[in-house]
């Protein structure tokens, strides 16, 4: 099925995380890129989030270690509920008039990364989600209200419903490329990459996006 009459609009995101577990964590810096379809940057929302449940059992230090951003200063940013509110009215301008779904871009893997037991076994957990930013985004949502008590997630789906993704990771490996880290193509690209931080990195996988989207023949990721 050709989806593509339906788009207006591509959306590319990235996000850093208070650590690896979208139900546990949450969203603290964010960058969302909004194109025409000839992927042409013509809007951007940025913001830096205080995830609800937050607390040094749900911090981690690993993820701070990656992305440099301490507890202390999390907790000024702005909360959750507000986040998401703001950025449902941001997209309110760029949704299909009749609600179907627009391409949701991102450079996380499908599959995730499996987290292993101490057999070397797969244990059904993940060491790092599949489609990472998509459902740190989607949980985000499920976790915030408005002032009636409606979850805001149902808003979210008006807009993406998770079916039709874009993995620039993905499209790479079928594009033939043995390794789609993010720094790896900055090099590639020569693009000047601030690694992990959300506006840099969102920047770059527009760029891998734009480089990969003629290249294969299969688009839409799900």
């Amino acid at each position: 099925m050709d989806l593509n009459h339906h788009f207006k609009h591509y959306f590319i995101v990235d996000i850093e995380t208070s650590g690896r577990c979208p139900i546990k964590n949450g969203i603290i810096s964010f960058s969302l890129g909004v194109t025409d379809l000839n992927l042409n940057l013509i809007d951007v929302f940025q913001r830096r989030v205080r995830p609800p449940f937050l607390s040094f059992n749900t911090w981690s230090k690993e993820a701070e270690g990656v992305h440099g951003i301490s507890f202390d200063k999390v907790l000024n940013f702005t909360p959750n509920d507000q986040f998401c509110y703001e950025l449902l009215c941001f997209l309110s301008k760029y949704k299909h008039p009749d609600n179907f779904p627009q391409p949701f871009v991102c450079h996380a893997s499908p599959n995730g990364k499996p987290r292993f037991g101490k057999n070397g076994k797969p244990d059904g957990g993940y060491e790092i989600h599949p489609w990472f930013d998509y459902y740190f985004l989607e949980w985000a949502m499920r976790k915030a209200r408005f002032e009636n008590g409606q979850e805001m997630v149902w808003s979210f789906y008006k807009i993406f419903n998770g079916k039709i993704r874009y993995s620039t990771v993905e499209m790479g490996r079928k594009a033939g490329y043995t390794s789609n880290k993010l720094n790896t193509w900055a090099e590639r690209l020569n693009f000047d990459l601030k690694h992990h931080d959300d506006l840099s990195d969102m920047l770059c996988a527009l760029e891998i996006f734009k480089l990969l989207h003629n290249k294969n023949n299969e688009q839409i990721y799900t």
